[in-house]
């Protein structure tokens, strides 16, 4: 948020101006007419920060509204990123550093990034030494007990990909606590979890000092965080020392900056090309640092039938990832391939793509590559997209925060997926699925590659087409589809290093 002097208004306009952006702000919690709430936030947004009234705690928000509608000019002329990281930062909103992942360019953004990360992390650690938890004595166990920490083990992303291990705890000879602080009802997967492991500890509502106590008192050897900084997360529950190695994995595709977390699990092709990109030691998976659940990817989802370039004669291009994603580089290359694709499309499938504001930034950044507006298509839905997967022929990754679940989704739904893979984690999300996947080839290392290698897809109609056909085989026959390997693995590496201290 920029420094602006506030207008020569009356205080009683003023006033209604902070009342009208908090409102519209607590308005986008409500899915229902999403677009007309996305728009009425922005335009309450842009007046408050204009008239000098946009208080501190709506800095995150509002940046994630700014990147959400494509304003990508604006949230950098706004919110500038060092500036903003830091104070995020020091205000302990650890959620709203995921907005800045898109936003670090080049190493010293990654530096920056890095150091954000790091300054939430130290206050986070100094209000848990100021609230200390009691452990409780921790006994020799003939199995080392390991504890989950989310307040998404539910029906919930994290819940879908922490499901393989909750399934294979007893036969990899663990011992499996789960703790979420979720504040709604158990729901099936909850009720799933809670007779695969040995216990689920749910405190509806709990904060960070009374779940770390209720961890404390269970004394794990192992503790890790997969549940990153989605909303009901409990990241300061982890600035105490609840078990002898603590470790992240999952919902948060970067170090989260806590000096009490010692490892960070990953794999291969997704670990920092780079040192002194995580601040942890990583901790490294044979093959994948995910499987992919058949209780989200399940094999009677339906495919289209026939590509969509059968059927209308053009390559559609497209993405369904979040446009808090996108970065203007990512936008750029975008339009690059279609304008190197004649009459190519591209589909957003997106509740966003239902906001006048979100479409008008769109279209602006194509046309800056000779891209026509009628060449852009949008479905505005929620939690409905899959289907829409038979609508692209091949989807676009954004960068340099690449995708993870949307990518396993367009790799299910029959899309191969082109990418572009940088040093950092977040930067190789992609990278590593299509890697397991059979398809490094569609991984790049510089804009220029991305362009020509979506350009050059869009020619080999018979592999795409192979893919659809044979893609889920693919996949379940591979790293990513063998949940019992996968559990194993993921155990024994984490007791490994536990033992090796």
């Amino acid at each position: 948020m920029t420094s602006r002097a506030t207008p020569d208004l009356p205080a009683a306009a003023l006033d209604a101006l902070r009342q009208a952006y908090r409102a519209a702000l607590a308005d986008l919690i409500d899915p229902q007419d999403e677009a007309e709430r996305l728009e009425r936030a922005f335009q309450a947004v842009v007046a408050a920060d204009d008239a000098g009234v946009l208080e501190p705690e709506a800095e995150g928000v509002s940046l994630g509204l700014f990147l959400r509608l494509a304003a990508l000019d604006e949230a950098d002329r706004r919110f500038p990123f060092a500036d903003v990281g830091r104070r995020l930062a020091l205000r302990g909103e650890h959620r709203s550093l995921l907005f800045q992942l898109p936003r670090a360019q080049g190493d010293a953004g990654r530096r920056d990034l890095l150091g954000q990360h790091r300054a939430w992390g130290e206050g986070a650690e100094a209000r848990a030494a100021s609230h200390p938890v009691r452990s409780a004595p921790r006994p020799k166990r003939s199995r080392p007990r390991v504890g989950l920490v989310s307040s998404d083990l539910r029906i919930h992303v994290v819940g879908a990909f922490a499901d393989p291990l909750i399934d294979g705890a007893e036969a990899a000879g663990v011992e499996l606590f789960c703790y979420s602080a979720y504040p709604g009802p158990a729901d099936g997967f909850q009720q799933h979890a809670a007779a695969r492991a040995a216990a689920f500890r749910h405190l509806p509502g709990a904060a960070p000092t009374a779940l770390a106590q209720a961890i404390a008192a269970d004394a794990p050897d192992i503790l890790i965080e997969i549940g990153g900084s989605t909303n009901h997360n409990q990241l300061e529950a982890m600035a105490h020392r609840l078990a002898p190695l603590q470790a992240s994995w999952l919902g948060y595709p970067h170090s989260v900056g806590l000096d009490t977390i010692d490892a960070l699990v990953l794999d291969p092709h997704i670990a920092p090309t780079a040192p002194g990109l995580i601040l942890e030691r990583p901790l490294l998976m044979p093959t994948s640092w995910i499987a992919m659940s058949p209780g989200y990817f399940r094999e009677d989802l339906p495919l289209a039938a026939k590509l969509p370039l059968d059927r209308k004669g053009v390559v559609t291009f497209g993405s369904a990832g979040s446009p808090y994603k996108y970065s203007a580089a990512t936008l750029d290359a975008w339009a690059r391939v279609l304008a190197a694709v004649p009459r190519s499309r591209f589909l957003f499938v997106r509740p966003e793509g239902g906001s006048a504001t979100f479409r008008r930034n769109i279209a602006e950044r194509f046309a800056r590559r000779g891209v026509a507006p009628d060449r852009l298509d949008f479905a505005a839905v929620r939690n409905a997209h899959l289907p829409y997967y038979g609508e692209i022929d091949i989807a676009l990754d954004t960068f340099p925060l690449t995708g993870g679940m949307t990518t396993c989704e367009a790799l299910w739904m029959g899309a191969p997926v082109v990418t572009l893979a940088g040093k950092s984690v977040h930067e190789r999300l992609s990278h590593s699925l299509l890697t397991n996947v059979g398809l490094a080839d569609l991984s790049t290392e510089t804009l220029e590659a991305f362009v020509a290698r979506a350009t050059a897809l869009a020619s080999e109609p018979e592999r795409l087409r192979r893919w659809r056909a044979e893609g889920r085989r693919t996949i379940v026959e591979g790293p990513l589809g063998d949940l019992a390997q996968f559990a194993g693995d993921f155990f024994r590496l984490v007791t490994g290093a536990l033992d090796a201290g």
